[in-house]
């Protein structure tokens, strides 16, 4: 997108070891795939307001955005720069279209 730019590598170390730490709590398997995919789910709250996980049934994505808000809490409490943040799950299938989309009246 920015020719002549890279980016440079984030340092997970952190969330990693505090993933990996409630994994183990919880009787899971940190694989490098399911780190990824926290990480993806990671980099998504930081750029946008709100976003949807789809998948496959039995994929995980509640699991890894339930590990990635515990690893936070639990990271956001042993820092001093903490900031507060909701979380909002919804099934849409459970929903009615209205419910789920918003109508802007631009009059």
């Amino acid at each position: 997108m920015f020719p002549g730019v890279t980016l440079p590598e984030p340092d997970y170390t952190k969330l990693d070891s505090t993933i990996e730490m409630l994994m183990e709590k919880y009787n899971l398997e940190p694989t490098p795939f399911v780190l990824t995919k926290i990480h993806q789910i990671y980099e998504m709250i930081l750029v946008r307001h709100g976003f949807m996980i789809v998948g496959d049934p039995l994929g995980g994505k509640t699991k890894d955005y339930q590990l990635l808000a515990e690893a936070l809490t639990i990271m956001g409490r042993l820092s001093t720069r903490a900031i507060s943040r909701s979380i909002f799950g919804m099934m849409p299938t459970g929903s009615r279209m209205t419910h789920i989309m918003i109508h802007v009246d631009n009059r």
